[in-house]
């Protein structure tokens, strides 16, 4: 009788260290996997952020060297008459509206332009919703407008979010005159 319990015993104790040797092997396969998924991810994710950048880069600066259009967001910041502002308004839509379907055919999310005081002036996603000021719900606006320097970032808007990228823009003279937004939906990452 006390030989089986010996028996039993030592079954029991070496089906118990097999357990655990195969456990942690299996936890260690676990957490190997999990940590070159997460650096796959990481780097899928620079990849996508720079890349993004980089398009939003090129966008900007193809979009502010297209002749008239820091002449029309200008005269538009200086003038407060309505009809002279919507008239500008319709003007650089029609100026970008080409542009900006070939864009959001590549995934460009939005296309927007604010004055200083961070009152849109077009959003070419919607062109007929403007006037309003984004104060409120656009930090990233406000500090472009305030510091005059690129912001780039993960945000939540009105409606979305989304990698946003905004830029200040200046006249001839670099003298600040709104500010433009580029962005990608979180659904492209």
């Amino acid at each position: 009788m006390n030989l089986k319990y010996i028996l039993l015993s030592i079954f029991i104790v070496l089906n118990s260290i097999v357990y655990y040797i195969t456990d942690k092997n299996t936890q260690s396969k676990i957490e190997y996997s999990k940590q070159n998924h997460m650096k796959t991810l990481q780097i899928n994710y620079e990849v996508f952020m720079t890349t993004q950048a980089n398009q939003a880069d090129v966008i900007y600066e193809t979009t502010v060297n297209t002749i008239g259009l820091t002449d029309i967001i200008e005269k538009a910041w200086n003038t407060k008459d309505k009809f002279k502002r919507d008239s500008l308004r319709n003007e650089l839509h029609n100026l970008l509206k080409k542009r900006y379907l070939k864009l959001e055919k590549q995934g460009l999310l939005q296309y927007h332009f604010v004055f200083p005081d961070n009152t849109v002036f077009l959003r070419e996603h919607k062109p007929d919703k403007y006037g309003d000021n984004l104060s409120d719900v656009r930090y990233d606006f406000v500090k472009v407008n305030k510091t005059k320097k690129i912001v780039r970032g993960f945000s939540q808007g009105r409606t979305s979010h989304a990698f946003r990228n905004v830029y200040p823009i200046f006249n001839k003279e670099n003298k600040h005159i709104g500010a433009m937004e580029i962005s990608y939906p979180s659904e492209l990452l």
